[in-house]
């Protein structure tokens, strides 16, 4: 598992995903990396006015800058909104600087040692901006032919975007957004196979009171049921625009992805298709139409080349939320 420093929380909230590996699956030992902390477009124009000899830019803070840092946003999220204390520290030694390295150098060994010892191509789940995956992909290529598929929850192709802290961007998701120039690499190159999970697709399931109390009777059997349904709880009493606001917009985006990828969404449509990642951006550093910037639209050009995606596009629903099939297995899963 790889944490980027470019979402939602911080690269050191890696951390978090150590104490969750170990307390979920104990001696596992579920290899954990630091992403990037400047996505793609900034790290690269850094580069080249450093190479010119030009004063670096200060990279990241042109995208960063859109997600909160303080109440709700990556502090409270590397502080899993104040519900640390629910979750056990590990005692692994996860991260040693004597031997360094970067998470796309990681992804890349990861993605070796799991070839090797199956035999099998990897499939990789993003649930964040796509930078590590893109890193080691420009530095090993060839990395594209032990890459089975790649499920992605990102994007929104027939849907308004989610920038609600950037209200003149109508049309990018967050995870595209943060880093726009990864997810053109990403879905330009000819050799990935991408599942897309975009707003198209997550806003089919809107979470209700129905489903807060059904997750919180889950949270009577289980430890993690229990921590789903705190987590969610101060998410509602301090989303943005309040309880009706939460109850009209939040839904368990990741874990659909997730869903998708292990087919327990039940019957999901998807419909193939080429992706062009429009970026507003050029290396010279500038926004050239803020409110496009990051959109993720259909290319219908015969001559276009680029990954083979898979868009997932509905959902089965049921007569109520509880009723859903996707509902029903997460809260088994949670109470396995």
């Amino acid at each position: 598992m790889a944490v980027p420093g470019i979402g939602w929380a911080h690269g050191t909230a890696a951390a978090n995903l150590v104490d969750f590996a170990d307390k979920l699956r104990p001696g596992s030992k579920i290899p954990v990396s630091i992403g990037n902390g400047v996505n793609l477009f900034e790290a690269d124009l850094a580069a080249k006015l450093t190479a010119e000899g030009a004063v670096d830019p200060n990279p990241g803070c042109k995208y960063q800058k859109t997600v909160n840092e303080g109440f709700t946003g990556r502090t409270d999220s590397d502080l899993l909104f104040g519900l640390q204390w629910m979750v056990p520290r590990s005692t692994r030694k996860w991260r040693d600087l004597r031997n360094y390295k970067s998470a796309d150098q990681d992804i890349t060994d990861w993605i070796n040692t799991a070839f090797t010892q199956t035999g099998k191509k990897v499939t990789i789940l993003i649930t964040g901006p796509g930078t590590d995956v893109a890193l080691a992909l420009r530095t090993t290529p060839t990395l594209t032919q032990k890459i089975e598929r790649i499920v992605w929850m990102g994007g929104a192709i027939d849907v308004p975007g989610n920038m609600f802290s950037l209200p003149a961007n109508t049309v990018a998701e967050f995870n595209i957004f943060l880093d726009c120039v990864a997810a053109k690499e990403l879905f330009s190159n000819p050799g990935l196979h991408i599942t897309l999970v975009p707003l198209d697709f997550t806003n089919n399931l809107v979470l209700d009171a129905k489903f807060m109390t059904a997750l919180q009777a889950a949270g009577q059997k289980t430890w993690e049921a229990k921590f789903a349904y705190e987590l969610l709880d101060v998410n509602r009493d301090t989303w943005f625009g309040g309880e009706t606001a939460f109850y009209q917009q939040y839904t368990i985006w990741d874990p659909l992805a997730a869903a998708v990828m292990f087919n327990q969404a039940g019957n999901v449509t998807f419909e193939n298709m080429k992706i062009r990642q429009v970026c507003g951006t050029d290396l010279l550093g500038g926004i050239l139409d803020i409110t496009k910037d990051a959109q993720t639209v259909r290319e219908l050009s015969p001559t276009y080349v680029g990954a083979n995606v898979t868009v997932a596009k509905t959902l089965q629903k049921g007569a109520t939320i509880t009723d859903y099939p996707v509902v029903k297995n997460f809260l088994a899963a949670l109470t396995a």
